[in-house]
């Protein structure tokens, strides 16, 4: 059984990224396969220098280490912050992303508008070449206009990306068994 781990790479409390990735954790409970959620919101991570080795970083860069490792593949929450990722998810692949190399990844993406979503771009060029993971080419994006704006900021993900979180658990389960 391949082991999973879901990344919340979002610091903000109500992260719409993060949302959509824990309704992809729930659907991956039902696909055979190992799943562990971890949320940077709950490390402590200084800002990266270049230090070796990497227990300088302290216990929470020593422990996501850790987690990263054991995944076999990796699913990320991202917001797309200026058309790219934000700095914590950036500075979190510059310290702990040893354990990456020669693994597939999917992306689960946040925007405030529909034309941040070649920002996931950005993502996959960094871990595929300086980390040599393996993108998944496809990917959940969902901008402002997919959200129920009669909720509650988290309520309520609108067609068609329900459907797409669907197609993604099933597909990306289905790569990463094959690999």
């Amino acid at each position: 059984m391949k082991n999973i781990l879901l990344v919340s790479t979002s610091l903000n409390p109500g992260s719409r990224s993060r949302k959509m990735l824990k309704i992809i954790e729930e659907k991956m409970q039902n696909v055979d396969l190992n799943v562990d959620f971890v949320d940077l919101i709950d490390y402590e991570l200084p800002f990266c220098d270049g230090r070796h080795p990497l227990s300088e970083y302290g216990e929470h860069a020593v422990k996501l280490d850790e987690k990263i490792k054991w995944a076999d593949a990796y699913v990320f929450g991202m917001a797309v912050y200026c058309y790219s990722i934000s700095g914590v998810f950036k500075n979190m692949i510059d310290i702990c992303c040893g354990g990456m190399a020669n693994k597939p990844f999917g992306i689960a993406a946040a925007s405030g508008g529909t034309m941040s979503y070649m920002a996931v771009e950005d993502l996959q060029k960094i871990l595929s070449f300086e980390v040599r993971s393996i993108a998944y080419p496809r990917v959940v994006f969902a901008a402002n206009e997919h959200w129920d704006k009669d909720g509650k900021r988290d309520e309520g993900l609108m067609d068609p990306i329900p459907e797409r979180i669907d197609e993604f658990v099933e597909s990306f389960s289905n790569f990463i068994k094959k690999i």
